[in-house]
């Protein structure tokens, strides 16, 4: 599938993403197996602008862009195959509308061998983005740079 990319180990954060690590570490929820939220943490309603009073006993869809809702099928299946989803990036909405990428970390709650909830670990990853994004540019600039000067030599030589 190509809008869910899940990881494995990853390297060290920046500081910056260190500190927005710790301030999202707590944007936690919980839901049933139909999507309906259960337990919703101070960090997801700061990430995503609901208070739990609006979100426990909804679908987590309102969540989802529209041209994303069928990830939650696929994730519950995957969860029920007993997948790791200790990192998937997509895209979810704030309350205003506005996108959110995040990172994901999917855990199944089990009893008798039967999936009963899952608890979802939420990670605004803008600032990551931008990062990655910020080095590329760099590095595209440098190789830009890099091509001037191998040819500078011929150039003033012919």
């Amino acid at each position: 599938m190509q809008y869910l990319r899940a990881q494995g180990a990853h390297a060290r954060p920046l500081q910056a993403e260190q500190e927005t690590t710790r301030i999202n570490a707590s944007a936690t929820m919980r839901k049933d197996t139909n999507g309906i939220v259960q337990e919703w943490s101070d960090g997801a309603a700061q990430l995503f602008g609901y208070s739990a009073q609006e979100m426990i006993g909804r679908s987590v869809l309102c969540l989802f862009p529209a041209d994303r809702v069928n990830e939650e099928v696929v994730l519950m299946q995957m969860i029920q195959e007993g997948q790791d989803l200790s990192y998937i990036e997509t895209i979810r909405c704030h309350k205003d509308g506005t996108s959110l990428p995040v990172a994901l970390n999917l855990s199944g709650i089990w009893e008798d061998s039967k999936l009963v909830a899952i608890s979802s670990s939420i990670l605004h990853i803008d600032q990551r983005v931008y990062n990655a994004q910020h080095v590329q540019d760099v590095l595209a600039q440098a190789q830009y740079l890099q091509n001037i000067v191998d040819h500078a030599d011929a150039a003033i030589f012919s």
